[in-house]
């Protein structure tokens, strides 16, 4: 749901094609106009300013609700169940380099580790993205949102790429150890306990499966006041969240996004690239740093943010008329 910090993608990583429409802003526009009911010209405004200020929509929805920022509260709830600014966010968030470089890198890691047709969970996977590129590499792939307008969202892009990924609207009728690998994204910042919400989504893996999460726990900012400040305390920690609910570590990007994680099993665990290693050691103290002082940290992120959005192209929606609605695939 948010944008967390990253090292840029490099030319050696691979570069699979983007799911479908997220190199066509129009249609992704009038998407967002279909799921969400509204005009076209509003959601064209609201596109464009989140492309201004990536995560506007959502700073400017919780002023007008009156939800209190950085704190769990039912308010925030109910943002999180009804509200429409979460699909700018996500669209836009999923269009940049890092996001992007994230998704890719996690396909990568399973090829890498020799896990084809996976059984695979996406754990709050917003608009569906994660779960369609997964889909397209040969996995098979359960879809899991709380928000219906995510929902909404994350059918009609299924249908675009003509992809089956089930999907699950309660985590909790789902059988125990029947996934080889789970994907969570984003999401721990947001929720009042993070390592029960590990521990639950733990019984659902394999012996020996493998975890793919990401969480800027201490990124705290209006336009991220969603995060919960209760939750920097995890920053860098991955032994209190993660190797508490049998987790160790086997990859990972600098800063942790994301942090790759296999479940304790018969099996040693996947061997960790010394390299890698030693850069996600290096960016675990930083993280760990901005527990006590996560102004740095934050600053980074918005202009890693502001970097990145200011790339992106708004073209295409200045020749959208309200006669052009979505069309569905058939």
């Amino acid at each position: 749901m948010t944008q967390p910090v990253s090292d840029m993608p490099t030319p050696a990583e691979p570069n699979w094609a983007l799911p479908l429409p997220l190199d066509d802003l129009p249609t992704c526009a009038r998407l967002i106009a279909e799921v969400s009911g509204k005009p076209l010209e509003e959601v064209c405004r609201r596109l464009r300013q989140e492309h201004r200020c990536l995560g506007s929509n959502v700073r400017d929805a919780m002023q007008t609700h009156a939800v209190p920022r950085y704190v769990q509260s039912a308010a925030l709830q109910e943002l999180y169940a009804d509200t429409d600014s979460f699909l700018y966010e996500t669209l836009v968030w999923n269009r940049c380099p890092t996001k992007q470089a994230m998704r890719n890198r996690i396909i990568k890691t399973l090829q890498d580790m020799g896990i084809k047709a996976a059984r695979i969970l996406v754990f709050g996977d917003g608009l569906g993205f994660d779960c369609t590129a997964l889909a397209l590499a040969g996995h098979a792939v359960t879809y899991y949102e709380i928000g219906s307008h995510s929902l909404g969202f994350a059918r009609h892009v299924f249908a675009l790429n003509r992809v089956h990924v089930q999907v699950c609207l309660s985590v909790d009728h789902l059988p125990r150890e029947s996934f080889d690998a789970i994907v969570c994204l984003d999401v721990l910042e947001h929720i009042a306990d993070p390592p029960g919400m590990v521990h639950a989504l733990s019984q659902h893996l394999r012996s020996g499966g493998v975890f793919f999460s990401h969480a800027p726990f201490a990124y705290l900012h209006p336009c991220v006041g969603t995060h919960l400040r209760s939750n920097a305390r995890y920053s860098g920690d991955w032994r209190q969240l993660y190797g508490a609910n049998g987790f160790v570590p086997v990859d990972g990007a600098f800063f942790w996004n994301p942090i790759v994680l296999q479940k304790s099993g018969l099996q040693p665990p996947h061997r960790f690239p010394l390299r890698r290693s030693i850069a996600w050691s290096i960016g675990g103290w930083l993280l760990a740093l901005s527990r006590f002082w996560p102004g740095p940290y934050t600053v980074l992120c918005r202009l890693i943010a502001a970097g990145q959005s200011a790339h992106l192209t708004c073209d295409g929606l200045d020749n959208l008329s309200p006669d052009n609605s979505f069309a569905p695939v058939e």
